[in-house]
């Protein structure tokens, strides 16, 4: 392993003086920011590393999943993802916290009254029912 003066690792394959992957030591390894959806749909996580010669394995709030051995994974439930990634001498590993959100509860409105006198148009301010809308909810 060589690392040369742009802080970037160079691997040579001895056994066949191939392969060559390059890691910019300057950032840290980063599969993204937490990622928050919708109950019901899907995310895919992603390495962004594209060699072959990496060994990889997720896991799912500290638990191996069986069979997830590629660089990118497509997950559906809540949980702390962590990918771990092995190549010669060089390990890499990341985790991210994915959060799938229940679609919020909507409770009745109030109905809205407007008393037409015939001399000025009507206007309703909706927002007047987003606290009934909401009901205990958190509005964020």
């Amino acid at each position: 392993m060589i690392v040369d003066p742009a802080n970037s690792i160079l691997e040579i394959d001895e056994t066949n003086n191939e392969d060559r992957l390059f890691i910019d030591t300057t950032q840290p390894f980063s599969i993204g920011p937490d990622v928050e959806s919708c109950a019901g749909l899907t995310v895919t996580l992603d390495t962004g590393v594209s060699s072959p010669n990496f060994t990889w394995q997720w896991y799912k709030d500290g638990n191996i999943i069986p069979g997830a051995t590629n660089p990118n994974i497509t997950v559906g439930l809540s949980g702390t993802y962590t990918v771990e990634g092995f190549e010669g001498p060089c390990f890499i590993t990341d985790d991210i916290d994915v959060t799938f959100n229940l679609p919020p509860d909507i409770f009745p409105p109030a109905d809205l009254f407007f008393c037409d006198d015939g001399a000025t148009a009507g206007s309703f301010d909706l927002t007047e029912n987003d606290d009934d809308l909401l009901g205990p909810q958190d509005p964020s």
